[in-house]
Parts: C-alpha cells; structure tokens; sequence
C-alpha cells in the first residue's frame, strides 16, 4: 500500500493500517519536515515494525558564477514499515 499526501497523513496512515494485512507494507512520501515528522509520529503509535527512511532527489544542473553546481529540486524522504503479525 502506497501513501502520499492529500487529507492528514496521519488519518490517511491509520485508515490504511486498519486494511493492512500482518506482515503488509505501508509506505508514505514526505516532501516536508512537517510531515516526515507526522509520518514518523504515526508509523511509532502504530508500532510499525522494521522502518526504514530512505531520502530521494533529482538535482539540475545550473550556472552559479563560473561554475557549474547541481542544485537539489524537491527532495522527498520515503518511509516504510511492515505491520506484525
């Protein structure tokens, strides 16, 4: 199952627990402290097992005086966890 945005993470995170079978994985998308924090608040009242944080960017190339640096667009962190059995 695969989560990201819209409605409160949180709210989003627990209706999809309650569906998750044990053993399931759950995974959400942060573009934000905020939320990455929301999620982690979450994942630990759940008590996910095995959670992971993985972050994510795509990076462009751009001029800055006369050299060339590539510059972070939008980076994102992806969590996941399994539910017990």
């Amino acid at each position: 199952m695969c989560v990201e945005g819209g409605r409160s993470v949180k709210a989003i995170l627990q209706a999809a627990w309650s569906y998750l079978l044990p053993g399931g994985r759950i995974v959400a998308i942060a573009t934000n402290l905020e939320t990455l924090y929301a999620i982690s608040e979450c994942l630990s009242s759940l008590q996910v097992r095995n959670v992971e944080v993985v972050q994510s960017v795509i990076n462009r190339l751009e001029n800055r005086g006369i050299h060339q640096v590539f510059a972070a667009l939008d980076p994102m962190f992806i969590v996941s966890g399994e539910k017990g059995e």
